[in-house]
């Protein structure tokens, strides 16, 4: 979510911008339940535009359009080039189906990085998570020709279970394509997720969702992170985005998060989210799963919180290993 100062005033460091429900695919997984029949919410542009300024004005340093697909909102280059205007680094997480002419250009002219999601080496494993035929050989297709436009590009591997042999197949297909920054998460229990992987919804986050951070939804609510979407702490249409994240919903959540956190088993931390820019570092392992300096170390013993948390079979079964970053075989430039 965010941290406070010594004057209580938020400090921002990341934040996702939801922009659209709307999505081209209808994956079995997807957090946000997107598809092509949802909309783009209630936020018009000048509140976009707004939420942005005022992200800036708490100096966020990262900010990444997220949806849904993004690049369906009808607004999204002039949204995307005043973020470019600002000092945070801009990511697009897109799914990569489908790339306009002029969404490459502005990628480019805009020094904007791509970040996107694969589902698997073979096609058919692939399609069956987008439930959209052809739908890898297009997002392969895309990706490969961002890496020859020079566009930074992260891809994150999702898988629904623990094959190492079929994740070590997806890396090795997307380093002879040239990808370099390649990253492996699990699917998490959000959205339709939770009917692939049930578990509680506070087991889903990695974490570091009090490291101030927040997302914003179509409809204008915050959240604590893309994936903590029952953790409402606002609205932006009602209030401004400081005033969101300096509020007594927020400061509350934090605590309760703080402390849920506080008490998860070694066996829970370490697990990183794909969609924030610098959630991990796929190279090395996994570091605890401890919000910053304010996360009390696990304590077995304590007393149960006031948020549910039992110690379900579920977790022995969560993998806390990463793809190591892979090189293609030849030389590519970065």
């Amino acid at each position: 979510m965010l941290q406070m100062d010594e004057q209580s005033s938020p400090k921002l460091r990341h934040i996702w911008l939801e922009v659209t429900g709307r999505c081209n695919l209808q994956c079995t997984h997807c957090y946000a339940d997107s598809g092509p029949t949802s909309g783009h919410g209630i936020m018009s542009q000048q509140d976009w535009l707004r939420v942005i300024d005022e992200a800036d004005e708490l100096a966020a340093s990262s900010i990444q359009f997220i949806g849904g697909e993004p690049t369906l909102h009808p607004n999204f280059l002039l949204l995307l080039r005043h973020a470019a205007s600002k000092r945070g680094a801009v990511e697009v997480y897109t799914n990569m189906v489908s790339v306009k002419d002029e969404h490459w250009s502005g990628y480019q002219d805009l020094g904007i990085s791509l970040a996107t999601s694969f589902y698997g080496s073979e096609s058919s494993t692939h399609d069956a998570m987008t439930k959209r035929r052809g739908s890898q050989s297009r997002t392969l297709k895309n990706i490969e020709s961002a890496v020859a436009r020079g566009i930074p590009i992260r891809v994150a591997i999702i898988s629904e279970d623990d094959g190492d042999q079929s994740e070590s197949a997806t890396a090795n297909l997307l380093a002879q394509v040239g990808v370099t920054d390649i990253s492996w998460d699990r699917v998490r229990g959000v959205g339709r997720g939770s009917g692939i992987q049930p578990e509680p919804q506070l087991d889903a986050l990695c974490g570091n969702c009090t490291a101030a951070s927040a997302a914003v939804a179509p409809s204008g609510d915050v959240f604590p992170c893309i994936f903590a979407r029952t953790a409402s702490v606002g609205n932006v249409r009602q209030k401004g985005l400081a005033d969101v994240l300096g509020g007594s919903s927020m400061r509350g959540r934090i605590d309760a998060l703080r402390d849920h956190f506080a008490r998860r088993p070694p066996v829970m931390r370490g697990q990183c989210t794909p969609c924030a820019p610098d959630s991990c570092n796929p190279n090395t392992p996994p570091p605890p799963c401890r919000p910053l300096e304010l996360t009390k170390p696990y304590d077995p013993g304590r007393p149960p919180d006031k948020i549910p948390f039992e110690k379900l079979p579920l977790r022995e079964k969560i993998p806390t290993k990463r793809v190591p970053k892979i090189k293609p075989e030849h030389d590519q430039p970065n």
